[in-house]
């Protein structure tokens, strides 16, 4: 079995929060929210956030915030470095990718660091924080994240506490392959391997990855689960393919010659 190495990370990181000087309701996600059934909800103010790690200093992050990330005529932002405690006094839900979706700003905020001669910048995201007002309930909020202000199958949320930022700690193998045990496997601990292996594949794709390798008889190889996980990740649309597919081969479990 594989036996890895977690690097140590000791880099710093911030949390940027950037949101307009004079709050807008959006009342088009207000409009939405209230064809949803939800019409309690009465203002949904946005903001964006932004999560740095490396080795970078206050000044770094100021800096890009100054720079890069803020208009100083009609925003302002804040900075805090991670963890810090927030005091919530208003409903909130904050939305950032999944860890290994494709993040382009994130990207080229990484690339105009590297122009500003700020070399330390290691990893970046992007996400949004909405801030609700509105006698909304538990359910209500439960709603608004998964139907509204996030989607699910490329986004992850918080729900009234900040958001986490979607890094994942380095490691490094020794080159031999590990065998992952799936079959006869409980849903509960299926999640938790797709947690611990950063597949960012939820409980129906899991069970199906199960499945197959129960018609298979056999366990999985952690390269063979890397593939199913980035083969089925949805910065290609592979999950919401819209086209009509006529299929003509054997049945599932089928063999080409059998009937």
């Amino acid at each position: 079995m594989q036996q890895e190495k977690e690097t140590a990370v000791t880099a710093t990181t911030y949390r940027i929060e950037i949101r307009p000087k004079t709050a807008v309701n959006q009342t088009k996600l207000v409009q939405a929210a209230h064809q949803l059934g939800i019409t309690n909800l009465t203002t949904i103010h946005p903001s964006r956030l932004i999560f740095l790690q490396g080795d970078l200093t206050p000044d770094d992050a100021e800096r890009l915030a100054q720079e890069l990330l803020a208009d100083p005529v009609t925003e302002t932002f804040t900075i805090n470095q991670l963890p810090f405690t927030i005091n919530q006094s208003q409903f909130t839900i904050e939305t950032t990718l999944l860890p290994g979706v494709t993040d382009p700003p994130a990207d080229n905020l990484r690339h105009a660091a590297e122009l500003l001669g700020i070399t330390g910048l290691e990893r970046v995201a992007t996400g949004q924080r909405f801030e609700l007002a509105g006698d909304l309930s538990d359910h209500d909020k439960q709603r608004l994240a998964t139907e509204l202000l996030a989607n699910p199958v490329i986004q992850r949320f918080a729900i009234d506490e900040p958001i986490s930022p979607p890094f994942f700690a380095y490691h490094e193998g020794d080159g031999l392959v590990e065998t992952v045990v799936l079959r006869g496997v409980d849903d509960e601990a299926l999640l938790a391997i797709s947690q611990e292996r950063r597949l960012a594949l939820n409980l129906a794709e899991m069970q199906a990855v199960r499945a197959y390798y129960e018609q298979e008889d056999r366990d999985a190889t952690d390269v063979e689960l890397e593939m199913i996980a980035q083969t089925w990740s949805e910065h290609c649309v592979h999950k919401t393919f819209k086209a009509i597919i006529d299929y003509e081969g054997p049945l599932p479990g089928k063999s080409s010659g059998s009937e």
